[in-house]
């Protein structure tokens, strides 16, 4: 049964989503008819819609959407004009009808394809939507009009009010005007003049009511300067509908018969006239055909919507969301955040190349309908993606960007961060430091007179240059208990006391910080906060929720993890840990970029040690800074950390000894060294060294202790150098391809055909048989707790002198010996010969590579009795 707090993240995502959802105009569905037109047909898709057509008679689908059921509508044939140059050939009009509305479809098509653009309007919602189609279609221009398809029972409701800009044409208003007489005849052909057609139909006694304003940009493919239209619906004296379209550059326009399904063309005698417009028209809403605005793949494209409108607090009384459709023909939904002022923004990082058109949605009117169109050119040079966790075809234990470049991580804990209490923090008028109102997100170091970013900046650069590319942490949110926020140089990440008072100048100034990690090639994390009871105690559940949505919008399109949540002090109830799961729920729903979901647990196992033996280096390395301080006579025990919904294992501290179960989960493991409060001096160097290495030979990815980003040595400490030299002897193997392997650690008691077989299957059953089943209700399991459970079976135990061994058999080796020794590796499956190389993990140093014959075991000795790494290699 899900909780009540399950119930809440489905509220919020309907907020945000469906809500934005809701003000998604129903689409009226189409398919053109012709009867005059011989050999053409459409069948094409833009999600939700789809236009059936066979030439003479067809259907538009509006497919079921959220509460709406399946609507399909007739369609007919009304006109085609010459498309715009380089464009189309074709401009082609559609009318799709029932009793109680229309719309209205300008599809640019060619002679045959398999995509086309078009233009929906839909009445009442007076909505002008820009759709991609994909699909097939045929189209040949008829030689004569297509008959009348009547629809005598339709009966239209109130138009919605005008909210274009004011215009003037005669005495109309925004809200009604008069024409006395019009005369309709068809519409010209071949540039023939207008005069010179017949007057078909003579209309009288119109009332019209302006419906909404089209600016067609100077890209039009018709003609220079572009043009203004006007649109409007009119009844004539017997009470039938018209939709009129007036220009700003001739008095001539078009007509369409919406009750019998013929368009004509009209003198209106004037043309109309806009407000604030240019030869292009004014600001608003671009009927551009040829996308102007070029966007790299995976960078972001920000969209920048303003509202007049006044609310109390805009960040909770306005939503809004653009409805994006790709080249795929797919729409993808995502939200809008409130940014100060009237300014709203979407930022979204398209993923496949080719030409883009979005919406706008929002209850907001002056925020709703607007429309726009960018392609997609392919990445910039050098961009790889967004980092992720390497695909099912390869080993999941690791990451890689989206091109498939697999990513080596080498972390650093980001500089603690600054917290103010949030019932005491100060307003965003008083925070200290300048008010910078973000233009643009450059990746290009910024220069600013705010210390702090200066510090960070300079905090970043070196740790890039170092070779760290992972920045763990970021949580926004501290220990709630003590109702503390971060801050930065724009404030407190919230003001007035409350999560629903969003201070967008921190966020401003985040952005600041997150663009410039990416541009140094760096990815950060993000998250809500710590997690324990108090979290959902101290706030609001719904305030949590909606705050960490107003995030995801924000950052998505960034290179970025979520690490949703800190471990917090104790225990956690099934209901904190339920949230947690809802959490992650609303992440899936709002990223779109799919970036890695993680939340840091306690790592609280601790090694069985001896009496005699509680000070050896040994047992210090294994239990470290977990929960259990070296020297506890307690028994091995683990607190596994995997949950459904994490794309990697994330722990902190604790026995190096208990990884191996953690190896049977097919993630990536990272490993945070932070002594736990009154540990801090517990490690000696060496000893963080050797438990840096152990865990990296395990197959984990480690992370240094935290460092201060004010100290100006803090990247210089011996602990992040040793961390540097192990990145780089990485990089220089095909990291993603080895895996733990002991059983290649020992000497031949048998011959090596049979050893080699023997240890081959026993490396095969180890890999793939599971652990036992356990009990997860009978244990009452919590992956963010402390307490320990013994339901696993004993982890090895590591060998007096611990060596460890990562290979990709045949082609690959790296052995760290960590208090020197000597041992014989398996090295059966690399026949011929193989190069040999000592690295030197304390001072980063290579020896010189010596060539030997692989394809039998080989005995190796370190050079000395500190800890080495050997490299052996085939490629």
């Amino acid at each position: 049964m899900r909780s009540n707090r399950k119930a809440s993240i489905l509220i919020l995502a309907g907020i945000l989503l469906a809500g934005v959802v809701a003000v998604i105009p129903a689409r009226a569905a189409q398919s053109s008819k012709s009867a005059a037109v011989i050999d053409s047909r459409i069948t094409a898709d833009s999600p939700p819609y789809r236009i059936e057509w066979n030439g003479t008679s067809g259907t538009f689908v509006r497919k079921a959407f959220g509460q709406d059921p399946e609507l399909r509508q007739p369609i007919s044939f009304l006109h085609t004009d010459a498309g715009p140059t380089g464009f189309a050939k074709y401009l082609v009009w559609f009318l799709a009808r029932d009793k109680q509305s229309f719309s209205l479809l300008w599809c640019y098509l060619n002679d045959s394809g398999g995509a086309f653009d078009c233009w929906l309007y839909q009445y009442p919602s007076n909505q002008l939507t820009s759709l991609h189609f994909t699909g097939d279609y045929r189209f040949a221009a008829p030689a004569e009009s297509p008959p009348a398809t009547a629809m005598p029972d339709l009966k239209l409701p109130d138009p919605p009010p005008y909210s274009g800009p004011a215009f003037t044409y005669r005495n109309w208003t925004k809200v009604v005007g008069a024409l006395p007489k019009v005369d309709l005849r068809s519409p010209r052909r071949n540039g023939a003049p207008l005069d010179t057609s017949p007057v078909l139909k003579s209309v009288s006694q119109l009332i019209v009511r302006p419906l909404h304003e089209v600016e067609v940009g100077s890209a039009n493919g018709w003609r220079e300067g572009g043009w203004n239209e006007l649109h409007a619906l009119a009844y004539d004296a017997a009470q039938d509908p018209y939709y009129l379209i007036l220009y700003s550059n001739t008095p001539n326009g078009y007509v369409v018969d919406l009750r019998q399904a013929r368009i004509y063309a009209a003198n209106f005698g004037d043309k109309v006239t806009f407000e604030g417009a240019t030869s292009s028209g004014p600001l608003g809403n671009p009927l551009d055909l040829t996308p102007e605005t070029k966007v790299h793949r995976y960078d972001r494209h920000e969209i920048v919507l303003s509202t007049a409108e006044k609310t109390a607090n805009p960040y909770l009384d306005v939503q809004v969301g653009i409805e994006f459709h790709g080249p795929d023909a797919k729409s993808i939904l995502v939200p809008g955040f409130w940014d100060g002022g009237g300014t709203f923004r979407v930022r979204f990082a398209p993923m496949l190349n080719g030409v883009w058109t979005w919406t706008s949605h929002s209850q907001t009117g002056d925020l709703d309908g607007r429309t726009g169109t960018f392609e997609c050119i392919g990445e910039a040079p050098g961009v790889k993606g967004f980092v992720n966790v390497q695909p099912v075809h390869r080993d999941t234990h690791h990451f890689s960007y989206s091109d498939g470049e697999p990513f080596l991580p080498a972390l650093l804990r980001e500089p603690l961060p600054a917290y103010t209490s949030l019932s005491t923090g100060s307003k965003a008028s008083d925070a200290p430091g300048p008010r910078v109102q973000l233009t643009g997100l450059d990746a290009a170091p910024v220069q600013d007179d705010t210390s702090s970013f200066i510090a960070f900046q300079r905090f970043i650069a070196v740790a890039a240059q170092k070779g760290f590319n992972r920045l763990v942490g970021g949580t926004i949110l501290g220990p709630a208990a003590a109702g503390l926020v971060r801050a930065n140089d724009g404030g407190p990440a919230f003001i007035g006391g409350s999560l629903d008072q969003i201070n967008p100048l921190f966020f401003q100034s985040m952005d600041r910080r997150i663009a410039y990690c990416n541009g140094r090639g760096v990815v950060p994390d993000i998250g809500v906060g710590t997690l324990d009871d108090a979290l959902f105690t101290q706030y609001e559940p719904m305030a949590l929720y909606r705050f960490w949505a107003y995030v995801l919008a924000r950052y998505d399109s960034f290179d970025v993890q979520w690490t949703l949540f800190e471990p917090g002090a104790g225990p956690i109830s099934q209901t904190t840990r339920k949230a947690a799961e809802q959490f992650a729920e609303l992440t899936r729903q709002v990223d779109p970029c799919h970036h890695p979901i993680t939340s840091v647990a306690l790592n609280a196992g601790a090694a069985p040690v001896a009496a005699s033996a509680e000070s050896t280096p040994g047992s210090q390395r294994r239990s470290g800074g977990g929960a259990m301080a070296a020297g506890s006579s307690a028994p091995r025990r683990v607190v596994p950390a995997d949950l459904p919904w994490q794309d990697l294992i994330t722990v902190e501290g604790g026995d190096i000894g208990t990884l191996p179960y953690y190896g049977w989960i097919q993630k990536p493991l990272v490993i945070l060294e932070r002594p736990l409060v009154g540990q801090e001096t517990a490690l000696s160097p060496d000893v963080t060294r050797h438990r840096m290495w152990e865990a990296r030979m395990r197959g984990a990815y480690w992370s240094p202790a935290n460092v201060n980003s004010a100290d100006p040595n803090a990247l210089n400490s011996v602990e992040l150098k040793w961390a540097g030299h192990c990145a780089d002897l990485f990089r220089h193997t095909r990291y993603y391809r080895l895996a733990p392997r002991p059983e290649m650690l020992g000497g031949p008691s048998e011959s090596s055909a049979d050893r080699k077989r023997r240890k081959k299957a026993e490396a095969a059953e180890a890999r793939l048989k599971p652990p036992p089943p356990v009990d997860d209700a009978a244990l009452d399991l919590d992956p963010f707790d402390t307490d320990p459970f013994d339901a696993l079976p004993p982890a090895p135990v590591p060998k007096p002198t611990p060596m460890f061994v990562l290979a990709d058999p045949a082609r690959e080796y790296v052995v760290y010996f960590e208090e020197g020794g000597s041992l014989l590796l398996d090295l059966l499956e690399a026949t011929g010969k193989v190069d040999t190389t000592w690295f030197n993990p304390r001072t980063g140093e290579y020896s010189t590579t010596k060539q030997i014959m692989g394809g039998a075991y080989t005995s190796f000795t370190a050079p000395d009795a500190n800890d080495w790494v050997l490299y052996v290699s085939r490629l």
